[in-house]
């Protein structure tokens, strides 16, 4: 009997398929029981009836894959064609709201299903090119995978801006919305620079910046500071897990391009909170005589007495011997090595700190926490800073370097192969069937990268071009590629973590396993092309 998902919506897990409701029902009503993890819809017209009311949810019943299919997976009857209603309107809570409801809920799928919230589903032998991201806050426990193509975007790397992903548009905000940012305001009517990302998807605001296209070390573009106290960059959201920014007992580096514009004493990154001065406690500036200087403050912990105080502060700090010129580009590098700070112009050691200290940065909650918070506690690049700057990374639980070195030439996270060519390897396990698979899909979640903005550019991606997806039933040693893998569908909707839109995608292939070795572990393995840019966000395999 096929069914209709139309009217109802996710109602609250029960415990077991006894437990369904019989009464206060809708049609297409969706309950998941914990014990199986499997998914129920309601197919009566009336709220009241029995057991049989409820119809099993499953997404490979079409055809029994018996195999290859000759239809689209997702359209061959009323019953599956309920199963794509599904998939539409409950897209995310499919991959991954509903992973949090219950882990067994993979087994839905008469396969598996992979959120990618651990690695633990993966031949980490058999991937590479890849780095894996976290998505925390509202869409916490769930990861997703884009290419490192050069091997700089590396575990270490927790905050990676490019000049070219600049945003420099502005946006007149509703009326009663708050807003930062050019308007320098709250509140509906407020003008403010749109937000954008980095090459890890951190949220990046900018106050009073341009993107300036004549003036740029890689020729794309670069970061212009105004020299205010009102002109810099916070990040108002970290996409990452376990405190990216706090150091204690840990090496760091920070490294970024500047151009100053004049010969003024100006800072170019410091710390900001709400009742501590200004760099304060972390301060790279540039001094009269041209030199480079940072200084930091180290503590414990924060005790509370009248006001917060810091737990055995150390202060410490080191001051380069060359200087940096106005409209010239230098590189600068901060390294924290053992303790001791090291001050790197364009590759040159310039000194060592005399003082050690492995604590965290100090402010009032004792580290050294770049997401803004209501103003209180943030971190602020180019502050009343007067000049460019291109390619600033901050790397935590590394000393980069710790002697005379070359800076790149390049910006960071570039292919460094041109296309055709390959790039990210992503592997599964081995996955157990009860008999001897004949037939497989796939289903990928994919985003398209955003390579750009203003205008706003999105990564065009082809199927079995830019994408390519191979199905084993033998342990991976023999692999059978999805040529007919497609979009399914896309959905042009807003990021789930940010503030620009880009495109979601469903990918879909099948493969015919009898012609390769009888066997009963099945594996997927997923990889990209010509220097495409793109998220891997879930996989789901299912076979009969």
């Amino acid at each position: 009997m096929a069914f209709q998902q139309s009217l109802g919506q996710m109602r609250a897990a029960v415990a077991t398929y006894s437990a369904l409701p019989l009464s206060g029902n809708m049609k297409g009503d969706i309950r998941i029981t914990l014990d199986l993890g499997a998914a129920y819809t309601w197919i009566s017209e009336s709220g009241s009836g029995t057991w049989v009311d409820w119809k099993k949810v499953t997404v490979s019943n079409y055809n029994d894959l018996t195999g290859k299919p000759s239809s689209s997976p997702l359209a061959i009857d009323t019953a599956t064609q309920a199963i794509r209603n599904i998939y539409l309107n409950y897209v995310y809570l499919f991959f991954i709201s509903i992973i949090t409801v219950s882990q067994n809920v993979m087994k839905m799928f008469e396969g598996c299903l992979d959120l990618f919230v651990t690695e633990d589903g993966l031949d980490l032998t058999r991937t590479s090119g890849e780095r894996r991201l976290d998505v925390v806050g509202s869409q916490a426990n769930i990861a997703y995978y884009r290419n490192n193509f050069d091997g700089s975007l590396d575990e270490y790397t927790k905050l990676l801006i490019h000049g070219r992903n600049y945003n420099d548009v502005l946006q007149e905000l509703p009326e009663g919305e708050g807003g930062m940012g050019g308007g320098g305001g709250m509140g509906g009517g407020e003008i403010t620079y749109a937000s954008f990302f980095d090459a890890l998807y951190n949220d990046i605001l900018p106050y009073n910046t341009d993107a300036d296209i004549v003036i740029t070390k890689f020729g794309e573009k670069s970061i212009q500071f105004a020299g205010t106290t009102e002109s810099y960059l916070i990040i108002p959201y970290v996409n990452q897990t376990g405190d990216p920014f706090r150091v204690s007992g840990l090496d760091f580096t920070w490294d970024f391009w500047v151009r100053p514009d004049n010969d003024d004493a100006e800072t170019i990154i410091v710390d900001n909170s709400f009742d501590r001065t200004i760099g304060g406690a972390f301060k790279i500036e540039r001094l009269a005589d041209k030199k480079i200087k940072v200084s930091i403050v180290g503590c414990s912990e924060y005790v509370y007495d009248m006001k917060w105080q810091p737990v055995d502060p150390v202060s410490y700090d080191v001051t380069s011997v060359n200087t940096i010129e106005k409209e010239v580009w230098s590189h600068i590098a901060l390294v924290r090595s053992a303790g001791y700070l090291k001050l790197f112009i364009n590759g040159n050691l310039e000194a060592t700190s005399s003082v050690s200290d492995n604590q965290d940065i100090c402010y009032y909650k004792n580290n050294m926490y770049v997401p803004y918070y209501e103003g209180s506690c943030s971190f602020r690049i180019g502050y009343n800073f007067t000049g460019r700057m291109e390619e600033i990374r901050f790397s935590k639980g590394v000393a980069r370097w710790t002697s005379t070195f070359t800076p790149r030439t390049t910006p960071y996270n570039i292919p460094t192969e041109s296309a055709p060519c390959n790039n990210m390897v992503i592997q599964s396990n081995g996955y157990e069937a009860d008999s001897i698979p004949a037939s497989a899909r796939i289903v990928i979640f994919e985003q398209d990268a955003v390579l750009s903005y203003e205008p706003e550019v999105v990564e065009t991606i082809t199927p079995n071009t830019d994408i390519k997806v191979y199905l084993s039933r033998d342990g991976g040693t023999t692999f059978t590629q999805a040529t007919d893998l497609k979009y399914e569908f896309n959905i042009y909707q807003e990021v789930v973590w940010g503030s620009i839109y880009n495109n979601v995608n469903f990918l879909v292939g099948t493969v015919d396993l009898h012609l390769q070795p009888n066997g009963k572990e099945m594996v997927w393995k997923i990889t990209t092309h010509n220097n495409k840019d793109l998220l891997i966000r879930a996989v789901g395999l299912n076979w009969k």
